[in-house]
């Protein structure tokens, strides 16, 4: 079965089944063929790769169809949208999988605000290379992955503000950005945080543990903590833009934890902040406590992001990481020097301030299907006897059963093939625990 996905999310498939050089150059030059009509100019766009091994082949096959190319080479997702924006460019293409496994690649296509595509120009641009003929041309190829290193460095810098007491903090961290693009930029970044920096899988394309930052995938740092006395460790996924941080205890500090700790400090009342419909409860009652709107929508950055844009909000998220205006996209390393920040003006560790969040317990499960659209239909049907149930996305989206402030949810993935996840949240562990198998129970009876 083909594991190719194409949605607004972008596109991933395994490199030499679903993707290869000819698949490559057809988007490539559908997304040129659509800028170009589009904007009455021939389009420059940015070009950048996390560091899976087939994505230099790549790399050289999309430059090989455009005329005008900002070259940032192995670069975070956040660094890529940043360089749209930077010099200019009517577009970008990153090189990613994210967090699927090392044997994927895929692309996630950016406009010129540097966000990834709106769903109606992705609809289009999917459209447009199943029908495209790929011609090769003579690009003007700029080479700037050095100076989008420092670009980014400054920008981070210019988010956070002062960041002496970060400087005077002796912070000890331990990182793992498991060979991915991270690698280019981190340690020069804490270096000049004053970070002390224990490295774990530095080296580019080492991929040691699961592409996917998690509790489980990140264990093992946990004897790295001790043996070092470090106040924590962090880990990413293969472009950056998602960061799970462990604790000396085993616990582990998510992208709801993280969006709360943000939230809880950045929040004011009557301002408004952007999360999808999964987002832990948690997240809403701090929302809640500082007298804030709060925007649901559907899963999808570009659904937060845009509805960021239009409310003016203050700062949005997902379950897996947090949009911090004026980024375009989570972004892993801006939300960790963002949580050194807060630390170094509370003067707590990480698990005290973790201690202050409502503790809420949100568990997931994927499951595997080769019907999604029936299996939806049949959980909807279902769970509709029973609970209140809202949805977003229409028949692909979400499924969410409210079940006294507790809630279950459901959506096949849109970046892993077959793929289909579950998720439960609430305020009692063992509730949490109780609707996840009964999910779980339905799912494999639909």
């Amino acid at each position: 079965m083909s594991k190719l996905t194409e949605s607004f999310s972008g596109v991933r498939g395994v490199y030499g089944e679903d993707i290869d050089e000819e698949f490559s150059k057809r988007y490539a030059f559908a997304f040129y063929t659509l800028l170009k009509n589009k904007i009455g100019k021939e389009p420059k766009i940015v070009v950048g790769m996390d560091t899976r091994e087939s994505g230099d082949a790549i790399k050289q096959a999309l430059i090989s169809v455009l005329t005008d190319v900002v070259d940032l080479d192995i670069a975070t997702t956040p660094m890529i949208e940043l360089g749209v924006r930077e010099y200019n460019a009517d577009g970008g293409i990153i090189i990613t999988a994210s967090h699927n496994p090392p044997e994927y690649n895929g692309f996630k296509f950016l406009g010129s605000d540097g966000a990834v595509l709106r769903p109606e120009m992705m609809e289009e641009l999917i459209e447009l290379r199943r029908n495209v003929v790929a011609e090769e041309q003579e690009a003007k190829i700029q080479d700037k992955h050095d100076e989008i290193v420092e670009k980014y460095i400054e920008f981070i810098f210019k988010i956070v503000g002062d960041v002496e007491k970060i400087k005077n903090s002796g912070f000890k961290i331990v990182v793992d950005p498991n060979g991915g693009a991270a690698v280019v930029v981190i340690e020069e970044l804490l270096r000049r945080l004053g970070v002390e920096v224990v490295g774990v899988n530095m080296e580019k394309a080492e991929f040691n543990r699961n592409i996917d930052p998690n509790n489980e995938s990140l264990s093992y740092l946990v004897d790295k903590i001790k043996q070092e006395g470090a106040d924590f460790g962090i880990g990413f996924d293969c472009d950056a833009d998602r960061a799970e941080i462990m604790l000396e205890d085993g616990e582990i500090v998510s992208g709801n934890h993280l969006f709360g700790i943000l939230l809880d400090k950045m929040g004011e009342n009557n301002k408004t902040v952007v999360m999808n419909d999964v987002v832990s409860g948690s997240v809403k009652e701090i929302a809640k406590k500082h007298g804030m709107r709060v925007e649901e929508v559907e899963v999808g950055e570009i659904n937060v992001v845009d509805k960021m844009e239009k409310t003016g909000a203050i700062l949005g998220g997902e379950s897996s990481g947090v949009v911090v205006p004026p980024s375009t996209c989570r972004d892993g390393l801006l939300v960790f020097v963002m949580v050194l920040k807060i630390l170094s003006e509370k003067g707590k560790k990480l698990g005290e301030v973790l201690d202050e969040l409502p503790k809420y317990y949100s568990i997931q499960e994927k499951m595997k299907t080769d019907d999604a659209l029936r299996t939806r239909e049949k959980l909807k049907r279902f769970f509709s006897e029973k609970y209140k149930i809202t949805e977003k996305g229409g028949e692909t989206g979400s499924l969410k059963i409210i079940v006294d402030g507790s809630f279950l949810w459901f959506r096949a993935s849109k970046t892993e093939a077959g793929v289909f996840r579950i998720i439960s949240d609430s305020n009692n562990k063992e509730k949490a625990e109780q609707l996840l198998k009964e999910g779980i129970e339905a799912f494999e009876n639909a």
